[in-house]
């Protein structure tokens, strides 16, 4: 027989419990006894977080229920979650991660309800192919004993998906993108954007909304990496035709990084932590200001900003719709917040990961687009920079690349001073 051992997870059925990413059964009787199985029962306790000691192979056998963790101490918003990540830095690292973000934990494809900090790894193994040493825990707390769970996720491998693996556009999408990209249309969120990269090569991206500075000049918000650093000129929907505008005082009106304290208003003890914003301003030529129009093609006006809000979980599992240069039309959901992943020892940060309802959601040409509520409202949420398989791989392994990342639109508002066209 092995060694008594206590372990703690959510109860998922009469006499089962999820544990480090798997169902274990709980027995009363010793695993090698001639008499029947006797389950121990904890029906009383489904859906809770409770503690058994017994002897772990496989299942759990002669086992005893040592209680529950107290409710009234689980983390029940972002910001608790934010403070329980940065508090457990060293245990999380023992799980050789990838990367990390918050959101609730899903067991047997069911959202529990139960906020957690999700642990990205290269790829999920079972408990008794992974070391003691290097699981991950199953439950953290911060200082003041707040706790949540944890929830192991696999990451993907580099190269798994690519703009060239993406599935084709649906006709209703093929429509959209051409309309994206004609020239003489009116100016508006969704609209192709390109700009010279050099030796006459086109870059393009995404005109995510239309915005006006406090000086009332018109133009469009979108990312930092397609406006570029300098007084770029931007064109639509192509280089051959002339430019709408340019990168409008650089620095002032965009940006691409932020510290974490500046951001989250939470200290972090490691002082290179950094927050994508990834945000910049194309101003309108003023001949063509007459063109540009409010809120997204396909969609039309937008609803009041969603700002999210660290003192609850609310954006998480907010269903989602955006119109892209590349894609066109897509939907999804809010999959988890304050996505971290490292490259050559530095943690870096973004707002929010979405999933694509079908599968994809980010693409080389949809940077820039505006990530708004699917619903009547429309209410614009997040600006999109990125997601594509492969990007932030390191030396260290694949991260996380597989959902889209996106910056939260009111922060970004707040800071730039930029305003939504009305």
């Amino acid at each position: 027989m092995g060694k008594k051992t206590t372990i703690q997870g959510i109860v998922v059925g009469f006499n089962s419990l999820q544990y480090q990413g798997k169902i274990i059964n709980t027995w009363t009787s010793a695993s090698d006894s001639a008499a029947a199985r006797q389950p121990l029962n904890l029906a009383q306790h489904e859906g809770e977080v409770v503690k058994i000691s017994g002897v772990l192979l496989k299942d759990l056998w002669e086992t005893q229920f040592e209680g529950k963790l107290d409710k009234t101490k689980e983390a029940g918003s972002l910001r608790e979650l934010l403070q329980i990540r940065e508090d457990n830095r060293g245990n999380i690292a023992k799980a050789k991660y990838r990367g990390s973000a918050l959101g609730f934990k899903w067991s047997m494809k069911k959202n529990t309800k139960h906020p957690c900090i999700i642990i990205f790894v290269a790829k999920k193994k079972n408990p008794g192919e992974v070391d003691e040493t290097e699981l991950a825990p199953d439950v953290l707390a911060d200082k003041n004993g707040t706790w949540c769970l944890t929830d192991v996720v696999a990451g993907g491998e580099s190269g798994k998906v690519s703009d060239e693996s993406l599935p084709g556009l649906t006709p209703k999408n093929e429509k959209v993108v051409k309309a994206l990209s004609s020239k003489g249309s009116d100016l508006i969120g969704g609209i192709r954007l390109a700009f010279d990269i050099g030796d006459n090569e086109e870059g393009w991206g995404t005109a995510g909304i239309a915005v006006k500075n406090e000086d009332d000049d018109i133009g469009f918000l979108t990312n930092r990496h397609v406006t570029g650093d300098s007084d770029r000129e931007i064109y639509h929907p192509h280089l051959n035709n002339p430019p709408i505008g340019n990168n409008y005082k650089p620095g002032k009106y965009s940006a691409a990084e932020c510290t974490f304290k500046e951001w989250y208003g939470i200290d972090t003890g490691n002082a290179g932590s950094i927050v994508f914003t990834d945000y910049g301003f194309i101003k309108i030529n003023d001949s063509l200001k007459s063109k540009v129009r409010s809120g997204i093609y396909g969609i039309g006006n937008v609803g009041p900003i969603k700002r999210i809000d660290l003192d609850t979980m609310d954006i998480i599992g907010q269903k989602i719709i955006s119109v892209g240069a590349s894609r066109g039309v897509q939907r999804g959901s809010v999959a988890a917040f304050s996505y971290e992943w490292k490259l050559f020892g530095i943690s870096y940060y973004a707002d929010i990961l979405i999933i694509g309802e079908e599968g994809d959601f980010s693409c080389s040409g949809d940077s820039g687009k505006i990530i708004v509520t699917d619903d009547e409202e429309h209410c614009p949420i997040a600006l999109h920079w990125g997601g594509v398989q492969g990007q932030f791989d390191n030396e260290e392994g694949p991260v996380q690349n597989v959902w889209g990342k996106a910056t939260e639109l009111g922060k970004i508002l707040e800071i730039s001073g930029l305003k939504l066209l009305d």
